[in-house]
């Protein structure tokens, strides 16, 4: 191994840059493309994504950081930001008034379907259509694998 890599192999550090640059790089490109014809972030549609797919388009706060991958902190600077333009409300769950419940208003909804037709189009071109239906698969098989790492580690670093 060599020392440069920090304790990768060259093979498996060229894997991991091309995964960050890959990603960096089709993020960028969503979010300058949402930015420029809706005025919406990367972020912002990210946060309207789970609500409109959600059940009576509502999670509670907890349920939307864990779609997201968000601390409970940056969940609540989004909502609030999305509550101002008039997107979601937050509301006391209707069986522990603890909970607060995020909802999709109508205003949030009209914003995802103006802006998910032309979205999804250029995640299938940047993205989707770079492999065939066989790596997506493997590629979403992966993912779920990383996923599920990334979350285990995430409650064992809470419960320390």
């Amino acid at each position: 191994m060599d020392p440069d890599t920090q304790g990768l192999s060259r093979a498996e550090l060229r894997t991991w840059r091309r995964f960050l640059n890959g990603v960096s790089g089709l993020f960028r490109a969503l979010d300058r493309d949402l930015r420029d014809n809706s005025g919406v972030s990367l972020d912002d549609f990210g946060l309207l994504r789970p609500l409109w797919e959600s059940r009576d388009a509502a999670l509670t706060m907890s349920e939307l950081a864990d779609e997201l991958g968000f601390s409970a902190s940056r969940t609540s600077h989004a909502v609030e930001r999305m509550e101002a333009r008039g997107w979601v409300t937050r509301e006391p769950g209707a069986n522990d008034k603890r909970v607060k419940l995020v909802k999709l208003t109508p205003a949030g909804t009209e914003v995802f379907q103006e802006v998910w037709p032309h979205h999804a189009l250029l995640v299938r071109e940047l993205f989707l259509a770079q492999m065939t239906p066989e790596e997506r698969a493997t590629l979403a098989a992966v993912f779920a694998r990383v996923s599920e790492a990334s979350r285990s580690q995430h409650r064992e670093t809470d419960e320390r």
